[in-house]
């Protein structure tokens, strides 16, 4: 396999992510850190929002990466072979007569019980071990997507793990 190249979200010349935060994904993730890279859509011209929605995008990385850690120790304890992964996938769709962009984030980590999902974007609910996560990022997460008047979900996997699904409009309502 090529080695992973890094998405560049909306399909448009910027922002990507950072040569060192892509890095710190991988170097963080020993077991194996796979990003594909999505089919970017038909659109060049970034929304107005591109900027400011990268700090949820690298929270849902960053938990996709703790929750194949943390698989993959309970792997390595059982003897059990584990090669985690994490695919980003974007898509145009379209909500409510208004243009968009899907940007899916799935991992085969941990996942999330039925139970947590609930209420998994309420402040301090975690996944992690009590004094590895504040349960703040998904709330705040959440808030700066409803801010420009997308959604942030998670989506049950029928398979192992989680999928974070972010869907934005193309351009915002005024």
């Amino acid at each position: 396999m090529s080695e992973p190249s890094i998405p560049v979200i909306f399909g448009c010349a910027g922002p990507e992510l950072s040569s060192a935060e892509f890095d710190f994904f991988r170097s963080s993730n020993p077991i194996g850190f796979i990003l594909f890279s999505p089919t970017p859509p038909h659109h060049t011209t970034p929304p107005t929002h591109t900027f400011s929605i990268i700090p949820p995008l690298i929270n849902l990385l960053s938990n996709a990466g703790d929750a194949l850690s943390s698989r993959s120790d309970k792997a390595r304890e059982s003897g059990e072979r584990f090669r985690g992964a994490i695919t980003i996938s974007t898509a145009e769709q379209s909500r409510d007569g208004r243009e968009g962009l899907l940007v899916q984030i799935q991992d085969n980590g941990t996942g999330v019980s039925p139970e947590l999902s609930k209420k998994i974007f309420e402040a301090f609910v975690t996944t992690k071990p009590v004094g590895m996560g504040t349960g703040l990022g998904l709330m705040l997460s959440q808030r700066i997507i409803e801010e420009h008047q997308g959604t942030l979900e998670l989506i049950q996997n029928e398979n192992a793990g989680a999928l974070f699904s972010v869907w934005l409009p193309r351009e915002p309502r005024i």
